[in-house]
């Protein structure tokens, strides 16, 4: 395992160990970049009670410990987590190799059960679901972006609960580890398709759909080109409607998800809007809340009714096809 110790501002720390998780991270710590220094005081085990987030003191510089695979290429996952974060470049970081010990159990007793919303829960392959008879997504966490743990993750699969009512057809554009398309199938989706750029997406997300008891023609999956903002789906792919129109699954679907980052987002708004028939509902989510009028904005032209649902600072963009 490797071990990255980045330096930033005490304001920025959460925002970039929940980046960093989606970037590839393993785990993630926090602690007080300036311990032990001189003059420094411990300021978060005071006795007097804080009145709102506003009044809480912050160190005023933070060390974030992420721990990577030996495969994980630590500069590409901080210029990444940098983009999420809408920052000019990566922070300062300092790069170790860890002591030789147990990382697969280490690893594992970070990832718990969790509960998206009431009777949907996503559980580590290797736990045993506390609720057998609730909608359990089974995934296999850590070598593609979505657990369940990010707030954005939890955002789209509450918001996918809310619209599928049964029989839809399914777009999850930027698919990661699977988990929103598999989700929206066990919640009675008809069928889902989903796309990546990331070769470890494919396969992880494939994996995980066989994990999860669901057909390869249930769950179709498609790598796209990194540089092409293009179609990638093939023409005859059978989700597509009897209509021309309809031809590589454009404008063939009930519901399109896309949980990537701010700036494909934008740039490729025409294309994920485009998989939507008139009337179905996208959710567009990966973005912070400060940058969710630069979303609104470029995807007012396509959807009506929009809407946003948001959680520890990372927000949902939800609306209608025009």
């Amino acid at each position: 395992m490797q071990a990255a110790k980045i330096y930033v501002e005490g304001d920025n720390a959460d925002a970039l160990c929940d980046a960093l998780l989606g970037c590839g991270a393993a785990s993630c710590s926090i602690e007080d970049a300036n311990l032990d220094q001189e003059g420094e005081e411990e300021i978060y085990s005071g006795p007097e009670p804080w009145g709102s987030p506003a009044d809480m003191r912050l160190w005023e510089k933070s060390a974030v410990t992420a721990l990577f695979p030996a495969d994980v290429s630590i500069k590409e996952a901080l210029e990444e987590a940098a983009e999420i974060l809408g920052l000019p470049g990566p922070p300062q970081y300092d790069v170790s190799m860890t002591k030789d010990q147990d990382w697969v159990e280490t690893i594992k007793a970070s990832y718990q059960p969790v509960e998206i919303s009431r009777g949907l829960w996503v559980i580590p392959s290797w736990c045993e679901p506390i609720d057998p008879g609730a909608i359990n997504v089974f995934l296999e966490p850590g070598v593609a972006f979505g657990t369940g743990d990010h707030p954005t993750t939890r955002l789209c699969l509450a918001w996918i609960r809310s619209v599928v009512k049964g029989g839809e057809r399914v777009m999850d554009y930027g698919i990661g580890s699977g988990i929103l398309a598999i989700a929206a199938v066990k919640l009675g989706a008809a069928q889902a398709v989903g796309v990546d750029i990331d070769p470890l997406s494919i396969t992880a997300s494939r994996h995980n759909a066989e994990r999860n008891g669901l057909k390869p023609e249930t769950l179709r999956v498609y790598l796209a080109d990194r540089e092409s903002a293009g179609n990638p789906l093939p023409e005859n792919i059978s989700v597509v409607r009897d209509s021309d129109e309809a031809k590589g699954g454009v404008g063939a679907f009930d519901i399109v998800v896309a949980n990537i980052l701010l700036n494909p987002l934008v740039a490729l708004a025409k294309t994920i809007t485009g998989y939507a028939k008139p009337g179905a509902v996208v959710g567009l989510s990966g973005v912070l809340e400060e940058q969710v009028p630069r979303v609104v904005r470029t995807y007012e032209e396509y959807l009506e009714d929009i809407q946003v649902t948001t959680e520890d600072g990372w927000a949902c963009v939800t609306g209608r096809r025009r």
